[in-house]
C-alpha cells in the first residue's frame, strides 16, 4: 500500500505541474480526491476488497452448484475478459459506469458485458455511480495503482507486473465507488505506470497496452 501511494503521489504531482502551465487551470483539479484502493472490489487486485464478497458463497454439495458456478456474474465477467481479446490494432472497448450499490453494480455491469449495448446511457444525476474498469489477460498481471476523482474528471493509473514464470497473466476487475454528479460532462482518463517485475524492478513496456486495457470515454449526468 505505501508503494501504490508513493506511486500515485508523484503521478498526481507531475501531472499538476504539467496542468499548472495552463492558461486556465481548472478549479477542479485543485480539488481532486484520491479513492482507497480498500474501497474499491476487485477480483484478485492487489489491495481491494475482494469483489466475490458480492456474491453469495456456493455450497459444492447442493443440487445445481455447477451451473450456478458457472452462471455467476464474476466467474462469467472472467471467462469474457480471459476468452477473448481485441485484434492487434484495435483497442479495447472503453471502461463504463453503471449505478447502485456494490452488490446492484456487480449485476449492472454483468449485463452490460453479457449484452453488449451500442452506446454509453445518460446516468442520473445526485445518484451514486461505480466505475468499471477492466482488462484481458495479457501475459503479465495488471492492477489499479491509484485512482483520483474531482468534479468533471476521473483519472485511473494501472500498472503491468511481470510475474514469475510460469505465471501465463491474469485479467483486471474491478468496480470503483465514484460517488455522486451534478449534471454535465465527466471524463474517464486511464494512463499506465511503467511497468515492473515481481521483485519491483523495470521491465520493458508492454506493447499494444490499450490493446489490452479498457479505453477512456466520456460520460453524461443529467
Amino acid at each position: 500500500m505505501k508503494r501504490f501511494d508513493q506511486i500515485c503521489g508523484i503521478a498526481f504531482v507531475l501531472m499538476w505541474s504539467a496542468f499548472s502551465w495552463a492558461e486556465t487551470p481548472s478549479d477542479d483539479l485543485e480539488k481532486a480526491q484520491k479513492i482507497p484502493l480498500d474501497q474499491i472490489w476487485g477480483y484478485k487486485l492487489q489491495g481491494s476488497r475482494d469483489v466475490r464478497e458480492l456474491e453469495p458463497k456456493l455450497d459444492a454439495h447442493l443440487p445445481g452448484y455447477k451451473e450456478r458456478y458457472f452462471n455467476s456474474p464474476i466467474n462469467y465477467i472472467i471467462r469474457t475478459l480471459a476468452v477473448y481479446t481485441p485484434v492487434a490494432g484495435q483497442a479495447a472497448a472503453p471502461a463504463f459506469v453503471v449505478t447502485g450499490s456494490p452488490e446492484v453494480a456487480l449485476q449492472n455491469a454483468y449485463r452490460v458485458f453479457k449484452e453488449r449495448p451500442n452506446g454509453a446511457p445518460v446516468l442520473p444525476k445526485d445518484t451514486d455511480l461505480t466505475l468499471v474498469f477492466y482488462s484481458f489477460v495479457t501475459g503479465r498481471h495488471p492492477r489499479i495503482n491509484c485512482v483520483e476523482r474531482s468534479a468533471d474528471l476521473i483519472r485511473i493509473h494501472y500498472q503491468f507486473v511481470a510475474q514469475e514464470p510460469p505465471s501465463e497473466g491474469g485479467v483486471l476487475f474491478a468496480l470503483i465507488p465514484i460517488g455522486k454528479f451534478a449534471s454535465g460532462l465527466v471524463e474517464v482518463e486511464i494512463e499506465q505506470v511503467p511497468p515492473i517485475d515481481f521483485r519491483g524492478r523495470s521491465v520493458r513496456p508492454m506493447p499494444d497496452a490499450n490493446r489490452y486495457v479498457a479505453s477512456p470515454f466520456t460520460f453524461e449526468v443529467r
